[in-house]
C-alpha cells in the first residue's frame, strides 16, 4: 500500500536536517556549560563557604578562652598568664566553682630548713592543706614560694586528715612554663602556696588545630579537634611598648619583653577548604589567610592597676 504525501507537505532536505541538527548541538551545548558553571560556583561557594565557617569558629573559640587569661592569677616577670611559642598558646587563669576561686592550698611543714629541689613528703611531694579540697591527678597547679612560681602537675594526692600529701611531676618546664624545681627552686617554711590552675591549651597537628584543657597521664596535653584545614598558624605577642616577639624572655636584660608586659595576641591563620572539590580551583586547595587580634582584659587591667 502506497502513502502519499500530501501536495506542499515535502519532507526536510538533509541540508536543512544538519542545520537544525549542528543548532540544536550549539544550544545543548551552551546549556550543558551554563549548568557547569553554575555547578563550579556553587561548589566554590560551598568552599569558601565551609572556609569562613571554620576562621568564625576559630576566632570564636580563641576570643571566649582569652577572655579568661589571668582570672584569679596575676602574670609575674617569669611567669605568664597567657604564653606562646611557635604555634602554641598557653592559657591560665584560677577555676571557678559557685562563683567562688579555687583556694590556695598552704604549706604544712614546721621542720628544718628544707634542701633545694626537695619537698616536705619526697622529692617531688609537699604537704599542704586540705581546707576547700580540689586537687586530683592530672590538675595543673601553681606551686608559689614567696615571689617565686611553678607550674606542677598532679600526679598523686593522699589524704589524712587535715593534710594532703601532693606529689607532682618532675619536668622542670612544663607547657611553656617553668615546672617543679627549676632554677632549684628552695621551699621555705612559709610563704608556700599550692593553688589549681585551668589550663587552655591550641597548637597545630598535622593540618589539625587542636585544643587542651586537660593533661594526660604521661604530661602530654589531652587534646580534642577544633578545625581542620589548617595549614599553620603564627601567634606573636604583643608587649606593652608596642613590640611583637613570638614569645616572652626575662632573662635577656630587656625589661619591656617579659611575661608581665603582655598586652595582646597576634594571631595569623592560614587555611584551606576540607574536603578539595575537583571542580573548583583546578582540584586545588582554596586556601586563604586570617588574621585576629586579642587584648584580654585581665592582662590590660594588670597595666592600669595601683600596686
Amino acid at each position: 500500500m502506497r502513502v502519499r504525501l500530501p501536495a506542499g507537505r515535502a519532507g526536510f532536505t538533509l541540508v536543512e536536517l544538519m542545520i537544525a541538527m549542528i543548532v540544536g548541538l550549539v544550544v545543548l551545548a551552551a546549556a550543558t556549560a551554563v549548568v557547569a558553571s553554575t555547578w563550579r560556583g556553587l561548589a566554590g561557594g560551598r568552599s569558601r563557604e565551609g572556609l569562613e565557617r571554620n576562621a568564625r569558629f576559630i576566632n570564636e573559640a580563641l576570643n571566649r578562652d582569652l577572655s579568661e587569661t589571668g582570672v584569679g592569677i596575676a602574670s609575674s616577670v617569669r611567669f605568664g598568664s597567657l604564653s606562646s611559642r611557635n604555634d602554641t598558646i598557653v592559657i591560665l587563669s584560677v577555676p571557678y566553682t559557685n562563683g567562688l576561686p579555687a583556694p590556695p592550698h598552704t604549706f604544712q611543714y614546721g621542720g628544718a630548713p628544707l634542701a633545694p629541689a626537695t619537698g616536705s613528703c619526697g622529692t617531688y611531694c609537699v604537704d599542704v592543706d586540705t581546707v576547700g579540697w580540689d586537687l586530683a591527678a592530672n590538675d595543673l597547679a601553681l606551686l608559689q614560694a614567696n615571689n617565686e612560681r611553678r607550674l606542677i602537675e598532679v600526679t598523686a594526692v593522699s589524704r589524712s586528715g587535715a593534710i594532703a600529701s601532693v606529689t607532682f611531676r618532675p619536668e622542670t618546664s612544663l607547657l611553656q612554663h617553668e615546672a617543679a624545681y627549676a632554677r632549684n627552686l628552695t621551699l621555705p617554711n612559709n610563704g608556700v602556696a599550692v593553688t589549681k590552675l585551668r589550663v587552655v591549651a591550641y597548637w597545630v597537628e598535622n593540618g589539625m588545630l587542636m585544643r587542651a584543657q586537660e593533661m594526660n597521664a604521661n604530661g602530654t596535653p589531652k587534646g580534642e579537634l577544633i578545625a581542620t584545614g589548617v595549614d599553620s598558624i603564627r601567634v606573636r605577642l604583643v608587649f606593652s611598648n608596642g613590640v611583637e616577639a613570638t614569645t616572652a624572655d626575662p632573662t635577656d636584660g630587656d625589661g619591656d619583653n617579659d611575661w608581665d608586659d603582655i598586652l595582646a595576641l597576634r594571631v595569623n591563620a592560614w587555611l584551606h577548604a576540607d574536603p578539595i572539590d575537583q571542580r573548583v580551583n583546578n582540584g586545588q586547595p582554596v586556601t586563604r589567610a586570617y588574621g585576629w587580634w586579642f587584648a584580654p582584659r585581665n592582662l590590660r587591667y594588670e597595666k592600669n592597676r595601683i600596686n
